[in-house]
């Protein structure tokens, strides 16, 4: 847990880890172990940053994605082995006090007629043996929160621009 000196603020950042030993969560699949780290941006006076560009948060969840190999290797040196099966779950969850329009700049972007912008979104990434680029799987995730979450549309040009210059 990261937080603030002020004990009854909500914590700026917490991670958690669920191995589904047993009866797993409602919407968790029992075959994954999950690693879960939800974030809720505040600058140092306490107060929500202004919202950050796409490219901010592509990098933020490209940083985020070391942590379940960071996390392995602990868990490896703290003589505990490690499977691929059943695959492991990264989670990143994203928290605004009231709109996640707060903390991601939308302003080139329409809202979907009708609708209004979550005030979090979580999504997860499932490990491949192969695997995948961090790169790609951020970008993925920014497409599933602008589509899901913040309620968008007319981002691709933004998207398809972070992806050349990744």
């Amino acid at each position: 847990v990261l937080a603030d000196e002020d004990e009854t603020a909500p914590p700026t950042a917490w991670a958690m880890a669920s191995f589904n030993e047993g009866t797993p969560m409602f919407g968790q699949d029992d075959r994954c172990a999950d690693l879960l780290l939800l974030v809720r941006p505040r600058s140092e006076d306490g107060r929500t940053p202004p919202p950050a560009q796409l490219e901010h948060w592509r990098d933020a969840l490209v940083a985020s994605l070391a942590l379940p190999a960071s996390f392995s290797c602990f868990l490896a040196g703290s003589g505990m082995r490690t499977y691929d099966s059943p695959p492991a779950k990264f989670g990143f969850a994203l928290a605004a006090g009231g709109s996640l329009e707060e903390l991601v700049d939308t302003s080139r972007f329409r809202p979907l007629n009708g609708s209004t912008s979550s005030r979090s979104i979580t999504s997860y990434a499932v490990a491949e043996r192969r695997g995948h680029d961090a790169e790609e799987v951020a970008l993925d995730v920014l497409r599933f929160w602008l589509e899901y979450g913040l309620k968008v549309e007319g981002y691709e040009a933004e998207l398809d621009r972070l992806i050349r210059h990744a």
